[in-house]
Parts: C-alpha cells; structure tokens; sequence
C-alpha cells in the first residue's frame, strides 16, 4: 500500500514564493542548525541506515521500491539519507521511486494472488573527482 494516503485536493503541489518570502530566504540564518541531542539522533539513524543497507545487500535486495508523494499526477522524489555511499564505500541498494498508484495496484495485485514481476534497469555513474553538491533548476 502507499505509505500515505491519496486525497483529492485543489492546492497545487507547487507555489510561486513572493518576493518578500525570496528576500527572507537570502538572509543568512543561524550557523548552529541542530542541537547536540539532535546530532546524536542523525548519527543513530544514520548508524542503523548503514546496517539496514548492509542487510539489504547481504539479502540480495536489487531494488527498493517508493511511493512518490505527489499528488494528480505529480511524481515528487525524494532523497533519502546516502551517509553509507561516501567516496571510496561500496555501492547501496536502489531506490525508485513510483507514483502511488503503480505500488497500489501492485499491492492490489499481490493480494489477489497474481505474482507481481517487475524488470528495472539502473544505470548510474559517480563522480569521485568532484564532490560538491549541485542544485539544478530546469
């Protein structure tokens, strides 16, 4: 099933920032961003993140399958936690990420006893040269 539940709304997923809210995010904020109680849950979370991943490929997990959580249409990615995938560490499991109704429809057909088969293909390249973050808008 999806993970969240899909109700029809007439909000659109995305919205225009006025230019007050524009200025207001050029301000620069505060540099301590978590408290050390915060940090010591990110680096638990992320400790398990390491260990799931380990098991995942120890299972022989190829794929791991999301529900997108867009709505009419929309297909919103998300960007889970690679804390496990630094420069010189082995590759971790794939994700993808699926409108809500492709995963509905197969949990649909799973539980009316049809063996659900899917054939992905992931090709996926790094960079090690050049480890900086980048925001792409198109």
């Amino acid at each position: 099933m999806p993970s969240f539940k899909q109700e029809l709304t007439f909000k659109a997923d995305a919205r225009r920032f006025t230019e007050e809210e524009l200025k207001k995010m050029e301000e620069p904020t505060s540099t301590k961003r978590f408290t050390p109680e915060e940090l010591t849950k990110f680096r638990e979370r992320f400790a398990l993140y390491r260990k799931l991943n380990d098991f995942l490929i120890d299972e022989g997990v190829s794929i791991i399958l999301h529900d997108g959580y867009g709505k009419h249409g929309t297909l919103l990615t998300s960007s889970r936690p690679r804390v496990f995938l630094k420069k010189d560490t082995l590759n971790g499991v794939s994700d993808l990420d699926l409108a809500a109704e492709y995963i509905g429809l197969m949990n649909r057909l799973v539980e009316n006893g049809v063996d659900v088969e899917i054939e992905v293909e992931v090709k996926t390249t790094f960079n090690t040269e050049n480890l900086e973050g980048y925001n792409v808008i198109a």
